[in-house]
């Protein structure tokens, strides 16, 4: 191989005989330029090289180290766990302080309840045993003692009130035909919308009607009519008996037949 001294001078070859012929044809200008120029890129290369070492030691200054950087995550780290840790701490705390409020919530509604439903059940408890006591001493009710005592007062006054008729229709005669009869109530003391006015009335109801005022007053009746008149005037305090004659040339119904007291006219 050739050797180039660095002043441009003789080339030496090398023992084994290499092609001086080929290098003594080289510009040895243009060879030094081109080694101007490695130098110069090398200077340039080692400048930089020298600017990115200031900078890293630069940046290590200013910056932390590796290791640093490591103890600043682990430290992080520690911290995230930490905050976790206590967050789910503080979830756990709240879902037990939560929970414990809905039992005591629950509780004291239960007990509210239960004691409501005690209230209500010694209550029904006491009124039973009240009623049955009240049963033993007074057989009957208070009120319906009160309604059975104003049921009798309005029978005694009803009573009263058809006797007084009865006492007044007793002094009619066979010339009181027309005079008005005293009311005699039903057995639910009302009127009967068939009270005739007077015995002349009476006298000329059909046997039908004769039956319906025999049936409103609860006095049954056999079909007669005659007979049912003389038990109604009974019933109502008339005190004269009525035998009842035919009439001839009349026909059938209430003018088939008259009235006459013991026999008399």
């Amino acid at each position: 191989m050739a050797t180039l001294h660095a002043n441009g001078g003789a080339v030496s070859s090398p023992s084994n005989g290499g092609p001086i012929d080929t290098i003594s044809s080289l510009d040895f200008g243009v060879i030094h330029q081109m080694l101007g120029l490695m130098k110069g890129s090398c200077a340039t290369i080692g400048q930089q090289s020298k600017t990115i070492d200031e900078q890293s030691a630069r940046v290590t200054m200013l910056g932390p180290s590796k290791e640093s950087l490591k103890h600043q995550v682990e430290e992080l780290e520690r911290e995230i766990r930490s905050t976790r840790d206590k967050h789910d701490k503080g979830i756990e705390h709240f879902r037990s302080t939560v929970k414990d409020k809905m039992k005591e919530t629950i509780a004291r509604q239960m007990k509210n309840d239960i004691e409501a439903q005690i209230r209500k059940q010694v209550a029904e408890q006491v009124n039973a045993r009240l009623a049955v006591h009240i049963r033993r001493h007074l057989p009957v009710p208070l009120k319906d003692q009160v309604e059975e005592s104003r049921r009798q007062i309005e029978e005694v006054k009803q009573a009263f009130q058809n006797s007084e008729a009865r006492r007044m229709n007793s002094g009619l005669k066979t010339n009181h035909l027309d005079e008005t009869l005293a009311i005699v109530l039903k057995r639910d003391g009302t009127r009967s919308a068939l009270w005739p006015e007077n015995l002349r009335s009476l006298f000329a109801y059909t046997p039908e009607q004769v039956r319906d005022l025999m049936a409103e007053y609860g006095l049954g009746g056999n079909g007669d009519r005659e007979r049912n008149i003389n038990k109604f005037m009974a019933h109502i305090g008339v005190s004269f008996p009525l035998l009842w004659v035919s009439v001839p040339g009349v026909g059938s119904g209430s003018a088939a037949t008259s009235p006459v007291v013991n026999g008399r006219t």
